[in-house]
């Protein structure tokens, strides 16, 4: 008793010492009781760490990890805690013994921990209810020899997000379904939930009442058979494979029992792919579905259960699509649930045919990628990079709207039915802003004769169609000229010309931007296609701008020029499409666009130099096919051709690629074979897989003149390739050059949402893949104009930086580092000789300088001196980039453009066009101030930036001229 009183003694005194510390501590002042203050603790799960303490509010916590025995660093990073001064780091690391040391206000805690060797490895968990499936079979990622059953069964359950709930540290409950057993590798009872998993285990959840559950298989004659043909489905029990007789098996709603051999048979009525999948009794379990696909359809009536929807998603960028989707919701049902993948990769559960699935479908057709999809597949808070909140500022509600039928629904997308026949329009707005609707009356007229536009909106008032008012000021498109409503949300056109126009609407608002976007008050309208058929010479005398005109021209000598191929010339074998391209086609395509600019010329609506500037490309579209494998030829006298076009541009689902007669040189006059193949990431080394990311799209492209291959081209080609990984950032995506050794190097690339792939200019061909990359510098905190741009074209392997985390943004860039910068960027090489005597073979500099004087973009001090030490001045700067964008197709240039910047006279006269053109193009803004300051010298930063907009522009353009 005595001990025990000592005890309790000596506790109420701790306690007493507590207490009265809190209330010292508590009577000091803020930054007296942070000043001693730091506390960390390190977890560990499997190859995991994660590391969390608190300390001062807002204050800087460096972590350093140091293995012990060899005191390696192998983990260093800073955080900074927040607001109530919690911290936290979290980082993998190999296993061994460490020390952490968290470092925080001149205080230093340290910490020991331990990571075991613990092998990854996957096992599968499929739960069976009493009267359904309660969870198809799923993968569930593990550490071998340390997860355990119990914790493999809850990660599924949770990543599935299937209701369960827990009784006495075990699942009590599934989706209501009380009592559940376990049976790991097809025995049951012998395990407990705490044991330890290993790779390639395979659970399966059953009703604990079943005292001897017996796993059974399905096995199907086929995979794949033809419309009408028949197959097999075997139906088999336990380890021995005993013939499950007088079981009940399903294929496409038909349902059949099973004979004493355990078999049924079926019939494939219609095409599609499909799962077989069986109700068991008496013990036993059902089986995993067996997955079958019916071919094409031999001939005689099928029943059609497609479903057809009108679909069109306007963003604040652009039009994400605009057309129909047709589809078979029983080719995604599993179970009895609806799965799909979006072009993200990740899978969607629609619990019926709904307008989310609908949405996946058009974004997959359209390859429509950066999308996210919330609040249990119920929600779609960003498409296409579009995400809600993007205009908060302004507009606290702005998001993405849905319209089924005109109608705003009131329920989420994974709850909203569809049907055949619905039109479902998606649209970027809020609460306030309105749905746009347009009428253009009459969409068939004569020239010289005019249209009139009305356009109207609806509010975005939930569970209703909303209120029609009219949209005074908005903004009606003709092609690409303007033209605002009145008032009453009208306007007439005069239409002088003939030819087929889109016309359109919308409504933005000034005062909130997004980048370079705007919020749009009235959505997009649909675009209403209007036929003006004649002459081309109106009574009205009035003509519409140049831009459009030329712009209609340029898409009808570019259809002009489209090869269309024979059965014969397509061939399928295995794994590769081959296409044949004869003389007569290249002849056929190129007298066609010949035709048609001559009919040009013949109507005397564009200028001399409009039609020397009308872009003759020839291009070819081979069909997809599935394979991973794309061969184009060339013959001989095919190549010849090319010399009396711009270019040829072969559109393919493996790469595409546009070249001119000037990149293939001395290769013209030869039969040419372009091949672009997928390569597979597993026969990749394992250097070159530590490099890239598992899942990429990689790309082997060569081309062959006769039995040679071409290593490098005169001048550079564009090339597009498939990219499948997630956009966190689509500025940051960067095509990569995969060596033979396994290194990689970037070579930049712009990245195309709409397409899902990858456009990149290259000099030679190889194997290629894209991934995010950036380079982040610690030195361009009060640049934070130019902070995105320098770091996403270092990491695009275009700008570099002057040492570990160096950039130098505000040092003077020379004539000769920009001239670097700019060939190297658009991958010109020249083995011309320059006539400066400053500029001699042997120098860093002079490769880059001879390709840009070849190029014809840059000029020296003198006709000897290139002054390459010199500093460059902002409108030398802009006279190079000028330069750039005419070769392009890109014109302009108009003097009234200077009067933005308020010292244009100081502006010289050579340089006028040159800056105006790359201030119209949005590439050149101007100082702070509003000067332009033309003699200044340009800034590291400054270059980056410019070269950044610049090289956006000509890759996401069509201009096929670099």
């Amino acid at each position: 008793m005595a001990e025990k009183n000592k005890i309790k003694r000596y506790c109420h005194w701790c306690l007493m010492v507590f207490l009265t510390l809190v209330l010292v501590l508590g009577a000091l002042p803020p930054g007296a009781r942070a000043a001693d203050y730091l506390t960390a603790t390190v977890e560990v799960e499997g190859s995991q760490v994660s590391a969390s303490g608190a300390t001062t509010p807002e204050t800087d916590v460096t972590l350093l990890v140091l293995r012990t025995g060899d005191e390696n660093k192998s983990y260093t990073d800073q955080t900074r805690s927040d607001k109530t001064g919690a911290f936290s780091f979290s980082f993998p690391m190999g296993e061994g013994n460490y020390q952490a040391t968290f470092t925080s206000n001149g205080l230093t805690v340290q910490r020991t921990f331990t990571v075991k060797n613990s092998a990854a490895g996957t096992v599968t968990v499929r739960v069976e209810g009493a009267s359904a499936t309660l969870l198809d079979q799923v993968e569930v990622d593990i550490l071998s020899g340390e997860t355990t059953i119990l914790e493999a069964i809850i990660t599924a359950l949770t990543q599935s997000r299937l209701e369960y709930e827990m009784a006495n540290g075990l699942i009590h409950k599934i989706h209501g379904e009380e009592g559940w057993q376990w049976i790991v590798n097809g025995v049951g009872r012998m395990s407990l939930p705490g044991d330890v998993l290993k790779n390639g285990d395979g659970i399966v959840v059953v009703d604990d009442a079943l005292w001897d559950p017996t796993l059974t298989r399905l096995e199907l004659s086929a995979d794949q058979v033809d419309v009408g043909k028949s197959f097999t489905a075997t139906l088999t029990q336990g380890a021995g494979a005993t013939p499950a007789a007088g079981q009940t098996v399903i294929f496409n709603n038909e349902e059949k029992v099973t004979d004493q051999n355990g078999q049924v048979s079926f019939t494939g009525s219609k095409a599609g792919n499909y799962y077989v999948t069986a109700e068991t009794t008496g013990g036993l379990i059902r089986p995993v579905p067996a997955a079958i696909t019916v071919g094409k359809p031999s001939g005689g009536p099928v029943t059609d259960n497609r479903i057809s929807v009108q679909m069109r998603i306007e963003g604040y960028k652009g039009t994400l699509f605009d057309g129909t989707v047709v589809f078979d919701p029983n080719d995604y049902k599993k179970g009895s649930a609806y799965f799909i993948k979006d072009p993200d990769g990740t899978e969607h559960e629609c619990s019926k045919p709904n307008v989310l699935l609908a949405t996946i479908v058009a974004w997959n057709k359209g390859k429509i990628k950066d999308n996210s999809v919330t609040h249990d597949d119920n929600y779609v808070a960003r498409m296409g990079g579009e995400e809600e909140f993007d205009f908060e500022k302004e507009h606290i509600t702005c998001g993405w709207m849905v319209r089924v039928n005109d109608y705003m629904i009131n329920k989420g997308v994974g709850a909203w039915p569809i049907e055949d026949g619905d039109e479902v329009v998606w649209y970027y707005g809020d609460l306030e802003s309105y749905y746009g609707y347009i009428d253009v009356s009459p969409t068939s007229l004569d020239p010289g004769e005019s249209i009139t536009v009305k356009v109207t909106g609806k509010g975005n008032n939930v569970g209703t169609t909303g209120k029609s008012v009219k949209i005074a000021d908005a903004t009606v498109y003709v092609g690409k000229n303007e033209y605002p409503t009145d008032k009453n949300g009208e306007v007439t056109i005069p239409m002088p010309n003939s030819g087929t126009y889109k016309v359109y609407a919308e409504k933005v608002d000034k005062n909130s931007k997004n980048g370079k976007y705007y919020f749009p008050l009235l959505s997009r309208t649909e675009k209403v296609e209007v036929n003006v058929e004649g002459s081309g010479s109106g009574s009205s005398g009035t003509t519409l701008p140049a831009a459009s005109v030329v712009e209609a021209a340029g898409q009808r000598v570019m259809a002009a020029g489209e090869i269309t191929l024979s059965a014969d010339q397509i061939t399928v074998d295995q794994d590769k499409t081959s296409a044949l391209v004869k003389a007569q086609d290249l002849s056929r395509a190129l007298s066609s666009i010949e035709a048609e600019i001559a009919a040009l010329k013949a109507g005397g609506t564009l200028s001399a130099e409009e039609i020397a500037a009308l872009k003759k490309q020839v291009t070819l579209t081979v069909p997809e096919n599935g394979t991973g494998t794309v061969e184009v030829v060339l013959e001989a006298n095919a190549t010849s051709l090319l010399k009396q076009a711009n270019s040829l541009k072969i559109i393919s689902e493996v790469a595409n690629l546009e070249i001119s007669a000037a990149s293939l040189g001395i290769a013209l006059g030869k039969e040419i074979t372009f091949t672009a193949r997928k390569v597979a990431y597993d026969t990749l080394e394992g250097k070159a897989q530590s490099q890239v990311p598992a899942g990429s799209v990689i790309v082997d492209l060569t081309l062959r003149a006769g039995s040679s291959t071409v290593k490098n081209f005169a001048e550079p080609v564009r090339v597009e390739i498939p990219y499948e990984g997630s956009v966190q950032n689509s500025d940051r995506i960067t095509v990569f050059l995969l060596k033979e050794d396994g290194t990689v190097e970037p070579i930049g690339g712009i990245y195309d949402a709409a397409s899902g792939r990858v456009r990149f200019l290259t000099d030679h061909f190889s194997k290629y893949f894209a991934k995010e990359s950036v380079k982040q510098f610690t030195d361009l905190a009060k640049y934070p104009w130019a902070k995105d741009a320098v770091e996403i074209m270092a990491g695009k392997g275009i700008v570099g930086g002057k040492g570990e985390g160096i950039f130098d943004p505000g040092a003077p860039i020379t004539r000769a580092e920009f001239a670097a910068l700019i060939t190297r960027m658009l991958h010109y090489r020249s083995e011309a000789k320059v006539p400066f005597s400053d500029v001699k073979a042997g120098q860093w500099y002079y490769a880059d300088v001879a390709a840009a004087y070849a190029k014809g973009l840059i000029s020296g001090k003198s006709a000897q001196s290139f002054d390459p030490a010199g500093q460059i001045t902002r409108q030398e700067m802009a006279a190079i980039i000028a330069k750039v964008l005419q070769k392009n197709g890109f014109r302009g240039g108009k003097d009234t453009t200077l009067d933005n910047f308020k010292d244009q006279e100081k502006i010289s006269s050579w340089a006028r066009t040159a800056v105006a053109v790359t201030a119209e193009q949005g590439i050149v803004t101007g100082l702070g101030d509003g000067s332009f300051a033309p003699e200044q010298k340009a800034t590291r930063a400054q270059a980056a930036v410019m070269l950044y907009r610049l090289y956006k522009l000509i890759l996401k353009g069509d201009s096929g001229a670099v």
